[in-house]
This record gives structure tokens, C-alpha cells and sequence, in this order.
């Protein structure tokens, strides 16, 4: 019995060891990671995008102070634009901020950076929209994802873009999936998403076990940044199948409805003057280096504006996303002049064909969009923020102002998508006429007069900055710079002019 109870304390010992050493480890590893400006250590949790407590909540984004009016619980979903991302202010804030004499808004935004529609936020949508008076779905940029994550094995397309693991993020969205479930206090979940969410010592082996994983898969040959590429990015079916499931998911959701809720989906702004991600070409009659090295050379002559000598190089080329786009831009002629509406529907068709035949789709495919324009169904409202904008555009320049990259829309973008759900929200109030967009923030009016402004100067110049990172980060899969380098010197410039005014005030 001695020999026994010895044991007993030693392991009890031993327990207790192990236990303050993983806590003075933790504690270390919390010190380490918010004293160096490099976040050596940081948790799964602080990783996330969205404001995750571990028990399945999102935290409104606002809520109206009146108590007198009638309240409606919107619920946001989407990607990153819905989240607001690179903007300084979403559209989310645009419903936020309105003023409505007769309703008053309590809005939770579930929009998540880089997630599809199918496959994780439809799935949110239907464990949590009982508990939504309007659902808002902005969503459809990410969802090539759908089918990658849908392969067995990682996936590392031909020209180095790299995806996670499926099992991982399979058991990410699942725990987080399973949390929003939870109809009661669950202390064996509690616990383990604790740990797993806030745990720095989990975290770091588990991005080390993934770098070990990942060393000789990567690094082991060269990708190349071409136009044109001999292998595939997605197959056939799994580019019909982005479409397939999006209806899918959408009309599932719809058959969920209650009787008093309202669905409001929105088309997906995306824009077209970015050149196709990428090409594929398997004929044999031509070289591929060959191919692309004249890419180059044709994009460089428009970059000079030198359009009448290339007509003749585009036209023999073979059909593809880069010739549609090619020709568009020929269609415009790059001179930024009026755009008439033929202008608007013969080169931005071609323009739009390009998007679509694009081998590796980060915008969204247009026929989403063709899609969501056709739904008409009981308590669903389809909103057109991409008819809008471009029935106001007069000039490329206007066009471009709507975006701060491919495929995220300006404030002005925001601006426009936020009228259009407030008028689905509010559809017998007359909502303000136009709005002024400044450097960071936006003034609503009605009758010439300001009905409501919106100013975050803090996460304007956050935001900004987190947008040029990511440009020159995208343009390393690309073979010429072009489009992206005047988003970047735009945005440079727009910092420059928040610090000058930073200091003027």
C-alpha cells in the first residue's frame, strides 16, 4: 500500500508539474507574441477573421439605440466584401447607419474572409436564420474553393497558387459548424474549443506538423507566371459544378423561409478591367513560350497605349479568356473616354467572357449573377447593385472607382450595394438621392441636403494599407503587373493624402 500511495504522488506530482509548465509555456508564449512587433506565437483564435467566441456567436456589428420603433434582426453573409474588406467603410455600416423613422435594424455580419457561399456560409445560414427576421446574401467571388476542398488530396494549381489541406479545413468549418448548433452549455465542447482556439502551445505544433508536411511538396519545383498554362485548374464538371451548387444551397435555403422572413440576395459586383487570372492551351500547332512571350509584348504596347498595332496580334490569337479580354480593351480603346451604351454592352460582354472562360476563377463566374437575376420566388428580393453601377458609369475612370482591386468593391462600391438592400429593407421610404464619397467616409443626401454622413478614419488608413499588401502579394502569380499597378498607385496615393490631412487637423 506504501509502494502504491508513492506512486499515486508521484504522478500526482508529476501532474502538477505538467500542468504549470503548460501554463508558464502559454503564459510565455502570450508575453513573447504581444511584446515583438512579429507575432511569433499566436493563437488559432486570433488567427480568425471574424469575431468567433467559441459558442457559436458572431458579435452585431450594430444595433439601433431607439427603443420606440419596431426592430428587425438582418443577418449578413458573404466572403470578404461582405466583411468590408480593404474599405474603409461596408455596406454593412451603410444599413447600420440609416436612419429609419418607422424600423430600426439589430445587424450581425457572418461574412468571412476568403469563404465560398456553398459548402460553409449556406451552412451557417440554415442553423442560425430562425433566429433572423431578414437574411442578406452578398456572396459568390470564393467559390472555386468549393471544388477544391472537394478533392482528396491539397491542392496546388499549375501556376503555385497553394490551398489548405480539405481535411483541415473540413474539420475547421465542422467544429465551428457544430458550436452554432449548441442549444445548451456543453462542457466537453467548451472545453475542447477552448483549447484548441486559444492554446498557443496546440497552435504551434500544429502549424509545425503542417510545415513538415508541406516542405517537400512546394518547394520542390518552379511554378511559372504565364498567361497561358497546358494543364487544367478545375475540370469541366467542376466548373459547371460552382454554379450547380450555389443554386442549389440558395434554393434550399429558400425552401427554409418562414412566412414573415425575407431574403434579400444580391448580384456580385467584380471588376472586368482586371486581365483573366489564368489561360489554358494544349494545341500542339504552337509553343507555349512562344505564346506568352507575345502576351507580353502585346500587354506592354497597351500599357503604352500603342493600340492600333496590336489589333492585328489579338485577332491571332487562339479563343480564349485572354483574347476575350484583349479585345475588350480594344473595344474601350483604353481612352478613358465616354462610355455609351453600346460601349457598355459589346466590350463589357467580351470583357465578361473573359471572366467567365478565366481557368482560374477569383471573380465570381457570371452566371451566378445570371442566376440570381432570375430567382423569383415568395419572400426573396433580388437586388442589382451591378445594373446600377453600371448604368451611372460615364467613363473608365468612374468604372474603376467602384473597386480597390479585382474583385473588392471602394466605399463608393459599398455605397451602391448598401442603397440597394436599404431599398429592399425599407421599400416605402424614400431613401437619400445621391452621396458624396470622401477620403474616408461618405455623406448621404437627400434634396441636396445631408441626411446622414459616415467617417472611420482609424480603420480607413488599416484598411488601405491592408489592401496595397495584398495587391503586391497578387501580383506575384501574374506575369505583367498590369491593372494591378494602378490600384496599387492609387491606393499609395489615397495614404498619402490621409496622412496630409492627418497632420493639417
Amino acid at each position: 500500500m506504501t509502494w502504491i500511495r508513492q506512486k499515486i504522488k508521484e504522478s500526482f506530482l508529476i501532474l502538477i508539474f505538467t500542468i504549470f509548465l503548460i501554463i508558464f509555456l502559454e503564459l510565455l508564449m502570450l508575453l513573447v507574441n504581444a511584446t515583438s512587433e512579429s507575432k511569433y506565437f499566436p493563437s488559432m483564435k486570433s488567427t480568425w477573421t471574424w469575431k468567433w467566441d467559441g459558442l457559436g456567436s458572431i458579435s452585431s456589428e450594430c444595433e439601433s439605440l431607439s427603443k420606440e420603433s419596431k426592430q428587425l434582426k438582418v443577418a449578413v453573409f458573404g466572403g470578404s466584401s461582405s466583411a468590408g474588406y480593404a474599405s474603409p467603410i461596408s455596406f454593412s455600416k451603410f444599413l447600420c447607419d440609416y436612419n429609419s423613422k418607422n424600423i430600426n435594424l439589430k445587424i450581425t455580419n457572418f461574412g468571412s474572409n476568403g469563404e465560398a457561399f456553398s459548402d460553409f456560409q449556406a451552412e451557417i445560414i440554415k442553423r442560425v436564420m430562425k433566429n433572423y427576421d431578414v437574411l442578406v446574401v452578398y456572396a459568390g467571388h470564393n467559390e472555386y474553393l468549393t471544388q477544391a476542398y472537394r478533392r482528396s488530396y491539397k491542392v496546388v494549381f499549375p501556376n503555385g497558387v497553394e490551398l489548405n489541406y480539405p481535411n483541415k479545413v473540413h474539420s475547421s468549418n465542422a467544429r465551428i459548424l457544430s458550436a452554432l448548433e449548441v442549444k445548451s452549455f456543453n462542457i466537453r465542447l467548451f472545453l475542447q474549443n477552448f483549447i484548441t482556439e486559444n492554446s498557443r502551445i496546440y497552435y504551434f505544433f500544429l502549424k509545425t506538423l503542417s510545415s513538415i508536411e508541406e516542405i517537400n511538396v512546394l518547394n520542390s519545383q518552379q511554378y511559372p507566371r504565364s498567361f497561358f498554362y497546358e494543364d487544367n485548374f478545375l475540370t469541366k464538371l467542376e466548373r459547371e459544378n460552382i454554379t450547380e451548387l450555389y443554386k442549389k444551397n440558395l434554393e434550399e435555403i429558400i425552401y427554409k423561409l418562414g412566412s414573415e422572413q425575407k431574403l434579400i440576395v444580391s448580384t456580385v459586383m467584380s471588376n472586368d478591367l482586371f486581365p483573366p487570372i489564368a489561360d489554358v492551351y494544349r494545341e500542339s500547332d504552337r509553343s507555349l513560350d512562344d505564346l506568352n512571350n507575345k502576351m507580353k509584348n502585346l500587354y506592354s504596347k497597351i500599357s503604352e497605349n500603342n493600340i492600333e498595332s496590336i489589333k492585328e496580334d489579338v485577332s491571332e490569337l487562339p479563343v480564349s479568356a485572354n483574347k476575350h479580354y484583349l479585345e475588350g480593351l480594344l473595344c474601350l480603346e483604353l481612352k478613358g473616354k465616354l462610355l455609351t451604351e453600346s460601349h457598355k454592352n459589346d466590350c463589357f460582354n467580351k470583357l465578361q467572357k473573359a471572366r467567365r472562360d478565366d481557368a482560374l476563377p477569383f471573380r465570381i463566374v457570371p452566371e451566378i449573377n445570371s442566376y440570381i437575376r432570375s430567382i423569383n420566388q415568395k419572400n426573396v428580393i433580388v437586388v442589382d447593385p451591378v445594373k446600377d453601377m453600371m448604368d451611372v458609369v460615364e467613363n473608365l475612370n468612374d468604372y474603376k472607382d467602384f473597386f480597390v482591386d479585382f474583385q473588392h468593391p471602394s466605399q463608393l462600391g459599398h455605397a451602391i450595394i448598401g442603397k440597394n438592400i436599404l431599398s429592399a429593407i425599407y421599400p416605402d421610404e424614400i431613401l437619400p438621392d445621391s452621396f458624396n464619397v470622401e477620403l474616408c467616409g461618405i455623406s448621404w443626401k437627400k434634396n441636396g441636403k445631408t441626411e446622414f454622413s459616415l467617417r472611420d478614419q482609424h480603420y480607413c488608413i488599416e484598411s488601405y494599407e491592408t489592401n496595397l499588401r495584398w495587391l503586391e502579394g497578387a501580383i506575384e502569380m501574374q506575369p505583367v503587373p498590369f491593372q494591378y499597378d494602378f490600384f496599387i498607385s492609387k491606393r499609395e496615393k489615397s495614404l498619402n493624402n490621409i496622412f496630409d490631412e492627418l497632420n493639417i487637423r
